[in-house]
Formats: C-alpha cells, sequence, structure tokens
C-alpha cells in the first residue's frame, strides 16, 4: 500500500465516522397516548394520563351537554368522560362505540376522555411537532404531528380541564 492509498483510506475512515456520528445524535421526542374519537386521531401528553383502559360502564347525566358521555366509576371514584372530538366541533361521520377511556389530569382535576379506539405510546420527534393557530375556539389543540401518515392533534391537558364549559361543581370529575 503506497502513502497515497493510505491517506485516502484515512480520509475515508474519517468521512465515514463523520456520518456515523451524524447518524447517532440523539432525537429529542415527546411521549403521547394516541387515540381515535369521531374519526379524528388525538394525542394526550403521557405524563398527563394516570389511567388508560377498557371502558366498562358509563351512565348519562340527564340534560348534560352532548359532548359530556356521562360518568364512569374507575378505582372508587366518579369520573365525567368527555367526547374531545364533539367538544371541539371536530367530530366526522361514521362515529364508532366508545370502548375506552384515558383519565387526564392537571392539578387537582381530573376527567376522562372517551376513545373508540386507544392506540397506544407515541414517541414523537420534537421536530415533526407542529403549532397550530386555530383560533379561540380550539385552544385545546395547539400543536399537531404526522404519525405514520395520521395527522394526530395534540392536546394540551390543562386548557381541556380549564375550559369554561367543564366547569359545573364538579372539581373531580
Amino acid at each position: 500500500m503506497s502513502a497515497h492509498d493510505i491517506e485516502n483510506e484515512l480520509r475515508e475512515r474519517a468521512a465515514r465516522l463523520a456520518r456515523n456520528a451524524a447518524s447517532n445524535k440523539r432525537v429529542v421526542t415527546e411521549s403521547f397516548v394516541s387515540f381515535v374519537i369521531g374519526k379524528q386521531c388525538f394525542g394526550v401528553p403521557l405524563s398527563a394520563v394516570v389511567y388508560a383502559g377498557r371502558l366498562r360502564h358509563l351512565t348519562a347525566i340527564p340534560s348534560a351537554p352532548h359532548y359530556l358521555l356521562g360518568i364512569t366509576l374507575i378505582s372508587g371514584h366518579l369520573i365525567s368522560v368527555l367526547d374531545i372530538a364533539a367538544m371541539l366541533s371536530l367530530r366526522r361521520p361514521g362515529v364508532g362505540d366508545v370502548t375506552s377511556c384515558l383519565i387526564i389530569e392537571s392539578g387537582p382535576r381530573k376527567i376522562g376522555l372517551a376513545a373508540e379506539q386507544a392506540l397506544g405510546i407515541e414517541e414523537i420527534p420534537a421536530d415533526q411537532i407542529s403549532e397550530l393557530s386555530l383560533g379561540t375556539g380550539a385552544l385545546a389543540i395547539r400543536r399537531a404531528a404526522l404519525v405514520e401518515r395520521m395527522h394526530v392533534l395534540l392536546l394540551d391537558p390543562h386548557t381541556v380541564l380549564a375550559d369554561p364549559r367543564l366547569q359545573g361543581g364538579n372539581r373531580h370529575g
């Protein structure tokens, strides 16, 4: 091997190492629990979810708004169950059966989010999350992401729970 060949080999190695180092950069992600309701996909920060599972019983509340589906008993606590797509006027035709519930909390407040299908936990790279400006009616949705060709609207639990329409005197659900 000549000096020229050695020099070329060292340059190629250095280039390979640089490419490998660039591809091994740590990707910053956010964890969301994703679910579908009203043919719309939503994501809630994993840190705000205190329960996710099957919705076994749902009792309707007389004279409740259309987006408040009822109450359920989970771990000895009565929890209001909300159709977030209906509340935000994002419901699309073709409603399925509500089979699951995600309980989210912000401070002392909790509420159940109805789901036709719970999809699971998504690790979404921060560079795939976009800021939205949807106007004052949809403040609970400030960001969105594209996950495996599916648009996911990312909910802000604090804003959902602070919505004046949910301030009916029941401080825990």
